[in-house]
């Protein structure tokens, strides 16, 4: 199955390659931009990683460790 972007995106945010679940993800320019991102959408429990496809800034689930 081939995954297309949706065409409602042209106001938000920059958007490349998709996750397991066919959603696109969102970039940032800079690890500040994603940790205010983080802050304003008060998301819990979520990561900053660069990607190494992009070269930009995305936000994760903060995986459990396994002890």
């Amino acid at each position: 199955m081939k995954l297309a972007p949706r065409s409602n995106l042209q106001n938000k945010k920059p958007r490349c390659h998709y996750n397991k679940r066919g959603k696109t993800k969102i970039i940032f320019e800079t690890e500040k931009d994603a940790f205010k991102y983080i802050k304003k959408m008060n998301l819990k429990d979520y990561i900053v990683y660069l990607c190494k496809v992009c070269n930009k800034y995305h936000i994760s689930h903060k995986r459990n460790e396994l002890v």
